[in-house]
């Protein structure tokens, strides 16, 4: 036997769908900021252990050096010291 559903049903499933929906919304955008916010602290915690010297660094820089072969300490000094003599 084959049941039907009827008019009043379906709008009550569809609203119930619809509430469903919205909380999956409204926890996927919670667990997003949660996230980010996590990264973001991540992120500046390890920011603020690099020394001084290597702020003024650009991150370009290094990337640049990255690409060309496997940087050391001395390296990172070097660009340093290139940017602080260039101004």
């Amino acid at each position: 036997m084959v049941q039907t559903i009827t008019k009043k049903d379906k709008e009550e499933l569809l609203k119930g769908l619809r509430a469903l929906k919205k909380r999956q919304i409204a926890f996927l955008v919670a667990e997003a900021d949660r996230i980010s916010k996590k990264c973001e602290n991540k992120v500046a915690r390890r920011l603020n252990n690099v020394s001084v010297t290597f702020q003024k660094v650009k991150l370009s820089q290094i990337l640049q050096l990255e690409r060309q072969h496997s940087p050391t300490l001395a390296d990172f000094r070097k660009i340093s010291q290139d940017t602080q003599n260039s101004r």
